[in-house]
């Protein structure tokens, strides 16, 4: 915490604010990581340009939703197989034939961990990639359910970030709804 007033480090240490972390994943291995719900985590895919304004890359924010872990214990007989629960986000470098996570097979020989494994210290700076979200959904039976399961939710929010000098939205600006007269 260098470089910060006494007024925000008084407001910091008396829990009425917040600092950001950022941590630029420069290869494949680094981008290997964990959702982390009690602190928030999101991640921001930058591509090139600099927002006018605020002199920061332009991207996108991923915000995983209502993500838990895989509860499949390590023993398990499947869990060879399914590696790629390993982590919650993956990027690998795009490559036309890549296109399942767990491999084609599902046979713990191919997929994402292999992928990495290959050349884990492969830079995704400047490069086409791919982004991979893997949730784990457990299922809870409830009487509902029978006989077919009607709906499981999971899923994520990809946000612009510093794409716009505005919000989008203003720009057609503000309407009335009461009548004149």
């Amino acid at each position: 915490m260098k470089n910060i007033s006494n007024w925000f480090a008084a407001v910091y240490f008396s829990g009425q604010a917040f600092v950001t972390e950022r941590k630029v994943l420069d290869t494949v291995a680094d981008a290997c990581s964990r959702i982390e719900p009690l602190k928030s985590r999101t991640w921001e895919i930058f591509g090139s340009g600099l927002h006018p304004n605020v002199k920061e890359s332009k991207g996108w924010r991923f915000i995983p939703m209502n993500t838990g872990p895989i509860l499949m214990r390590r023993d398990s007989p499947l869990f060879p197989k399914a590696g790629f629960t390993n982590y919650d986000v993956w990027v690998t470098l795009y490559k036309d034939r890549e296109i399942y996570p767990g491999g084609f097979y599902l046979d713990g020989r191919s997929g994402l961990p292999e992928i990495v494994k290959r050349n884990p210290h492969e830079s995704i700076q400047g490069k086409d990639v791919v982004f991979w979200h893997v949730f784990g959904i457990t299922h809870i039976p409830r009487a509902e359910d029978f006989p077919i399961m009607p709906i499981e939710e999971t899923g994520f929010i990809f946000r612009p970030h510093n794409f716009f000098t505005q919000n989008p939205s203003l720009r057609h600006g503000v309407t009335s709804v009461l009548p004149r007269g």
